[in-house]
């Protein structure tokens, strides 16, 4: 069956080729049909692509996390019966316990190697020294 396109006009010299490119933003298709004398028409048709954002990603996987979680909870997926009773029941606070935790180490570690950026810290004093010197040509005391 010949695709709706080709009609009786267009014989075996023609050939098709289909490119697509993407971007951040879209996704471009383009239908070359060429001829033995190496003619070339172009018929552009551009779709808009979604694109996840964050939010989405983080909400598409809470809700993988938590179906998984509780079809280990239904028992629908088959586990020994000390891991159905003792350890799935507590997976949640397990789960919440461990994300404050790794919270707090980047919380601390980013405290610990704060005072390792020298020059931003010059950076910052000099745009607010530029500041002040600016605030006080408005009549501002910032002293």
């Amino acid at each position: 069956m010949r695709p709706w396109f080709l009609n009786n006009a267009l014989e075996p010299p023609y050939t098709f080729s289909l490119t697509r490119s993407l971007s951040p933003t879209f996704k471009s298709t383009r239908l070359h049909l060429s001829a033995s004398s190496h003619q070339l028409q172009s018929f552009p048709c551009t779709q808009h692509l979604p694109i996840m954002t964050r939010a989405q990603q983080t909400i598409s996987f809470g809700l993988l996390v938590s179906s998984l979680y509780l079809a280990l909870y239904l028992e629908l997926v088959p586990l020994p019966a000390l891991v159905q009773e003792q350890i799935v029941p507590v997976l949640p606070f397990w789960a919440l316990v461990s994300f404050g935790a790794l919270l707090l180490f980047r919380l601390g570690f980013g405290v610990f190697t704060f005072n390792n950026v020298p020059d931003a810290h010059k950076e910052l004093m000099q745009e607010i020294d530029l500041a002040k010197v600016d605030l006080r040509k408005l009549g501002v005391d910032v002293d």
